[in-house]
């Protein structure tokens, strides 16, 4: 009985096992919420690129952890990304898109991307690729993501519910044994405005080893996505001028390797453009100056017009003079007659 009291007294001894903990975002809560910025919170930036980009609070509770959205203009003419700050505005991680989608045959087409961690010297901590349309297409599926992490586990997200506008659902679950790991919720509410304010609810399962924040870097990304904006635009103009140059470079270098002849013969048309240009240039100056020699000539033949009208009207006077002195004359010599 002594023995059996002693060892009931004893504590419950641990157990052999341990949750997982996450290998990065340590600390970082496991619910909060994703919603838009709004515009006094833009202006209370005090920049004016926050404008063009689309940015987005996070909030734990009532507590704010920083924002979470596009960063740079240029980066975002290259690139569609999402990046993290803290409440100090310093970038702590990273969501990029690669430029160039996927050539594989069964992800031909998918977009790849990758997280990094500026917490930990920049150190990737995720990479994963969009799912293949055809396996989705097979499966009855909507295309998630299938991505892994930096402890080798292989997730995958699904979208379980699309058909209701603004009741989206997410799950990331793990590839293998379909466990949920986090599950993402679209939120719409009627602000105090009376602005109408769409976000999204991340829910962390507790002894999973993912990253807390991957689920809100997807969440955010979806947001991005669906919105066009102007920047969006600019941007496939310079993808396409980027894939027209990736193109034309090679091909005129590779004709020059091989046919050398046909460097001069292109190297002639900027010559002969100049020639034209040269010769147009010319043409309307020597236009130019027929219009004035034709006015100037104009000029002086209304002179002469003028000369030749005033002329003969003084002609006309000195006749006109000349016939009344002879009228004179001979009145003059009647008169002298009569009176002889």
């Amino acid at each position: 009985m002594a023995t059996l009291s002693k060892q009931c007294q004893q504590e419950p001894a641990a157990p052999s096992y341990s949750e997982p903990t996450p290998t990065t975002g340590a600390g970082f809560p496991l619910h909060y919420k994703i919603k838009p910025m709004t515009s006094m919170q833009r202006a209370a930036t005090g920049s004016m690129t926050s404008y063009l980009l689309q940015k987005f609070t996070i909030f734990a509770g009532d507590r704010k952890l920083g924002v979470i959205g596009e960063k740079s203009v240029m980066k975002k003419l290259i690139r569609d990304h999402v990046s993290m700050s803290d409440n100090n505005g310093r970038v702590v991680a990273d969501f990029d898109e690669n430029i160039l989608r996927s050539w594989r045959p069964s992800y031909w087409g998918c977009q790849s991307f990758n997280l990094y961690d500026h917490e930990a010297n920049g150190r990737r901590i995720l990479s994963g690729i969009q799912e293949s349309y055809w396996t989705s297409w097979w499966r009855g599926e909507r295309q998630g993501f299938e991505f892994t992490s930096t402890d080798g586990v292989q997730y995958v997200s699904r979208k379980v519910h699309t058909v209701t506008e603004g009741m989206n659902k997410w799950f990331i679950v793990e590839a293998l044994s379909g466990r949920k790991v986090a599950e993402m919720e679209e939120s719409v509410v009627e602000a105090a405005g009376g602005a109408v304010s769409s976000g999204w609810l991340i829910n962390v399962e507790r002894g999973v080893s993912i990253d807390p924040r991957v689920p809100g870097f997807f969440a955010a990304y979806e947001l991005t996505e669906r919105t066009t904006t102007y920047l969006d635009c600019v941007q496939s103009v310079v993808h396409l001028v980027m894939i027209y140059l990736l193109v034309l470079v090679p091909l005129a270098l590779v004709l020059l390797y091989f046919m050398p002849g046909l460097g001069p013969r292109l190297l002639f048309f900027p010559r002969l453009l100049g020639r034209v240009m040269a010769w147009r240039r010319g043409a309307n100056a020597g236009a130019g100056a027929g219009d004035g020699a034709e006015g100037a000539g104009g000029a002086a033949d209304e002179d002469e017009d003028a000369g030749g009208g005033a002329a003969p009207d003084a002609g006309e006077a000195a006749n006109e003079g000349d016939g009344g002195g002879a009228a004179g004359d001979g009145d003059g010599n009647g008169e002298e007659n009569n009176e002889e």
